[in-house]
């Protein structure tokens, strides 16, 4: 979620590209693209994507260091 809807469409093309290659799963599925208004007046925007368990990011470095 972005009030900056370039920073969405940027990682939502990634998405799309890497569902386009046949007969690879390279990542997590998108699902949908959307923007939320809030009662001020602020504009978000926001995708859903498929939820892969997993280990969270904090975990990650953590373990691995900030360089990983």
């Amino acid at each position: 979620m972005s009030k900056q809807s370039t920073s969405i469409s940027s990682e939502v093309n990634v998405l799309k590209a890497f569902q386009s290659v046949q007969g690879y799963h390279l990542g997590p599925s998108l699902i949908d693209v959307d923007d939320y208004e809030t009662s001020d007046g602020y504009q978000y925007s926001f995708y859903v994507m498929e939820y892969i368990s997993g280990e969270t990011l904090h975990d990650f470095i953590r373990r691995n260091g900030m360089s990983g």
